[in-house]
């Protein structure tokens, strides 16, 4: 790898938008794989979920950069893309855009709100876009900056529609932004400061965007990757989701750009975590996926979701035992039994703990994270308990 640019700088990039933003880590990390990799991203997530607000924060961050907003409706034409037809160019028998620059033609980012909209013309021009980098200007293709856009939508594109169906196949990383539902992150997200884009300081140039693309596309990628790629798309066929060849080889150019931003020099296994974000047509299918991918690519951080997912069926469990009288018998054994579970997932995530590091570390704490609030609700509520005592601090040092 060169020394023109490297991972470290985009570490502030991160920073900055994690001081607006609450449980967006996944959602910052697709949007910074899609600027290095030059693909497009699209979220899905009902209003209000800050989706327009990561593309502007991204665009604010970046000095250098130019963005073209639009909220697509079902009239809107290829017009709002770019930009009217020429009055001088029409008298002429010429079909040539009025361009002022300010259109997606001239924009390095763009961000298309209620993305499945729009007519004929709207769609057709935004595949060739999305596809090809070009726009028709008076029957000649002509090329355009375009790096990444980010389409947005409360809803999946409509199904038996070739033109949408062409346009979702285009967008490479997909996701949804679940809303925040936590008491605690709720206090958090009002506690935020309020985001005044017109005065964020830069963090990042377009130049830097630029060199990391360029370094990405120099990472060579191992055989072991080529093969685990295709071993996980195999088996996501087998779980009835097809990829696409354009989505399969597209996949390397990603597992580059997570290579380049984990600081390696090489596109190995542990890189193709992305793959959950790639893989899947609907939002049904994401567990299914993530189970195949991160069996090949993270097995580690598997036992982890596996392990968490358990954790919430004992919550489910302890709500059924604290519906029961206090006096129940059934409601103390119901009891004891979650408690015994707990101590054995506990000290399981220790067990994990110990090995993991990276993405794989940070899974693993959330999963800790359920442990103990689940453990503090069994100690205070079906036992009484006024000061709970950590489980986990016991499973580390071997009490358990």
């Amino acid at each position: 790898m060169t020394n023109t640019i490297t991972a470290a700088a985009f570490e502030p990039f991160r920073s900055e938008i994690g001081r607006y933003v609450i449980n967006r880590d996944e959602e910052v990390e697709a949007l910074l794989l899609a600027l290095v990799s030059e693909s497009h991203l699209f979220l899905l997530g009902q209003p209000g979920t800050g989706k327009s607000m990561l593309t502007n924060l991204a665009h604010a961050l970046i000095d250098g950069s130019t963005q073209y907003r639009a909220l697509f409706t079902k009239f809107a034409d290829d017009t709002l893309l770019f930009g009217p037809w020429s009055l001088a160019g029409l008298k002429n028998d010429k079909r040539t855009r009025a361009n002022s620059g300010r259109y997606l033609q001239d924009a390095d980012i763009a961000f298309f709100d209620e993305a499945w909209k729009g007519t004929s013309s709207l769609l057709n021009a935004l595949l060739e876009a999305l596809n090809e980098r070009t726009y028709n200007d008076d029957g000649e293709s002509k090329s355009m900056p375009l790096c990444t856009a980010i389409l947005a939508s409360n809803e999946l594109p409509q199904q038996d529609h070739s033109e949408l169906e062409a346009i979702y196949d285009r967008i490479e990383l997909r996701m949804v932004v679940e809303p925040v539902t936590d008491p605690g992150d709720r206090l958090r997200l009002i506690r935020l400061p309020r985001v005044d884009m017109a005065n964020i300081t830069p963090v990042l140039k377009w130049s830097d965007v630029k060199a990391a693309q360029a370094v990405a596309r120099s990472i060579p990628v191992s055989p072991a990757a080529e093969e685990a790629l295709v071993q996980i798309v195999t088996e996501a066929a087998r779980a009835g989701v097809s990829v696409s060849e354009r989505r399969l080889v597209k996949s390397l150019r990603l597992g580059q750009a997570a290579a380049f931003l984990a600081g390696d020099d090489k596109v190995d296994v542990g890189h193709l975590d992305f793959l959950v974000h790639v893989l899947w047509h609907d939002p049904s299918q994401r567990s299914e996926i993530q189970r195949i991918v991160y069996e090949v690519s993270a097995p580690l951080r598997k036992e982890a979701i596996v392990l968490a997912d358990a954790t919430d069926d004992l919550r489910i469990e302890l709500a059924k035992a604290l519906a029961l009288d206090e006096g129940d018998i059934k409601r103390n054994q119901m009891a004891v039994a979650i408690m015994g579970k707990l101590k054995r997932a506990a000290t399981e995530a220790v067990g994990l703990e110990k090995r993991a590091t990276g993405r794989d570390a940070s899974t693993v704490a959330d999963t800790i994270r359920r442990i103990e609030e689940l453990n503090c609700l069994v100690q205070s509520e079906a036992y009484g308990l006024p000061q709970p005592t950590s489980l986990i601090e016991l499973a580390r040092n071997g009490k358990l």
